[in-house]
């Protein structure tokens, strides 16, 4: 039933093409194959541009893919950042309240010292004065023993004898002898009052010393106690000041961290929106070759009927047991979109020969170089029988392309196309295998080459 569809679709193609000839005898205006040509520069050009910026937008996806993943990372590590900073910032805000407290019991005992400084002034200031005051007493004590003393040793030595002789009557002497008595008690008690007025004033001034020592060793420890103040002013002051930084750090982190992360989701737009352009592009390319096909096919440059239809296995399209998949079909590992063919490579194939050959009898729909895809040749396979499919067939970034690949030249299934190679937008030296399968309405769909074929080897 499908060969009968496809033989019914085949003549109804005959007849519109005879029957456009036959217009075309009529009008004079005869289809010359120097109009397809032009048709074809034209969808070249075309395709060029197209691909042009696929690879531009492949790059700048692939630029924005790589900037993606690093600011995610830079996401990750600014927020442990934030963090790390945050808890930085409260522990120096803790060391700011140790060293308030810290300040606090500083003053609290410069302020006692100071009670203490005052009281001990106050001390010796009154021991100063007692002290003044026994002085005085002294001094004056000192002056009059000094003058009893020299009374004494002018009036010299008196004895009772000489003081009864010398008194007119007994009255007189009793009289002298109780006043030189009462004189020499007086004389006594001066004396005593000046030995303890010496005794408190040596007491006094050992005590004033040991109040100026006391003093003296409050003054240090007051001049201690201010200097660690001063220190502990001084740490808060610097950790305030590095707080502040922190807190200023913290912001420049947060703000940078927004900042990536809205450029980030731009950034992300903007590749979905390319991304959605490139897929387009890619789209309107197959969408090119699947026109040029039609056209072709509508005038005559390549005729279905003269292509058997396909009933033997499709073959591997490297005819090497060195060769292996490097990527696989809808693969988008850095791909801006999911890959349309399968990617075959082979051991030492940047330096050693591996023809392509022909997968299937077809016809050259289209070849030459393209800045994405290199050196490629796109084949028409027509029917292939075993899937029940009109497909064709594009073999990319060959090397070299062989002399009998000409526009609309029939190729055999095993026939050199053309060698492998690295040109075009390629890593590595490999084929790029595109098989798409041809709907009643003449648009293609890429499908997954190993639905075709199997590496044998």
């Amino acid at each position: 039933m499908r060969i009968q569809n496809w033989k019914r679709h085949s003549a109804w193609l005959r007849r519109a093409v005879a029957l456009l000839l036959a217009l075309a005898l009529l009008t004079g205006a005869a289809l010359l194959p120097s109009g397809a040509a032009q048709t074809k520069e034209e969808l070249e050009q075309k395709k060029e541009e197209v691909e042009d910026r696929i690879q531009q937008r492949e790059e700048e996806i692939a630029q924005l893919k790589k900037d993606k993943v690093e600011q995610e990372k830079l996401i990750s590590v600014l927020a442990a950042q934030v963090k790390a900073i945050e808890e930085k910032a409260a522990l120096i805000d803790g060391e700011i309240s140790s060293i308030n407290a810290s300040i606090g019991q500083l003053r609290t005992r410069i302020d006692a010292l100071n009670l203490q400084i005052n009281d001990c002034r106050s001390t010796i200031a009154r021991i100063q004065g007692e002290t003044d005051g026994k002085r005085s007493q002294i001094a004056e004590m000192q002056q009059q023993l000094q003058q009893r003393l020299r009374q004494q040793y002018m009036d010299g030595p008196v004895s009772n004898l000489q003081l009864l002789l010398s008194s007119p009557d007994l009255s007189s002497f009793l009289t002298m002898a109780e006043y030189i008595r009462a004189q020499a008690e007086r004389d006594a008690t001066l004396r005593s009052a000046l030995e303890s007025d010496m005794a408190d004033l040596l007491r006094l001034e050992k005590e004033q010393e040991q109040q100026q020592a006391t003093l003296e060793t409050m003054r240090g420890t007051l001049e201690q106690e201010t200097d660690a103040w001063n220190f502990q002013l001084t740490e808060q002051k610097r950790a305030k000041k590095e707080l502040e930084a922190q807190h200023g750090r913290i912001s420049d982190a947060q703000t940078e961290l927004f900042t990536i992360i809205n450029s980030l989701q731009k950034k992300t737009e903007e590749a979905q929106r390319l991304l959605a352009e490139d897929r387009r592009a890619a789209e309107k390319f197959e969408d090119m070759l699947d026109a040029l096909l039609n056209e072709k096919k509508q005038n005559g440059t390549i005729k279905p009927d003269n292509l058997p239809i396909a009933e033997g296995k499709m073959i591997w399209p490297v005819p090497s047991s060195a060769c292996y998949i490097s990527s696989e079909f809808g693969d988008t590992q850095n791909r801006s979109y999911p890959h349309m063919g399968l990617d075959i490579s082979a051991s030492g194939a940047n330096t050693k020969d591996y023809p392509i050959q022909a997968a299937l009898d077809g016809e050259v729909v289209d070849f030459g170089y393209n800045s994405s895809k290199g050196n490629y040749v796109v084949l028409y396979h027509g029917y292939y029988e075993p899937m029940g499919k009109e497909i064709r067939a594009t073999y990319m970034h060959l090397r070299s392309i062989d002399e009998s690949i000409q526009d609309g030249a029939k190729i055999k299934v095993g026939k050199v196309i053309g060698i492998m190679g690295q040109t075009g937008n390629a890593t590595g030296s490999h084929l790029h295998f595109q098989i798409n399968e041809i709907g009643s309405d003449g648009k293609s769909t890429p499908v997954n080459p190993l639905k075709y074929v199997k590496n044998p080897y």
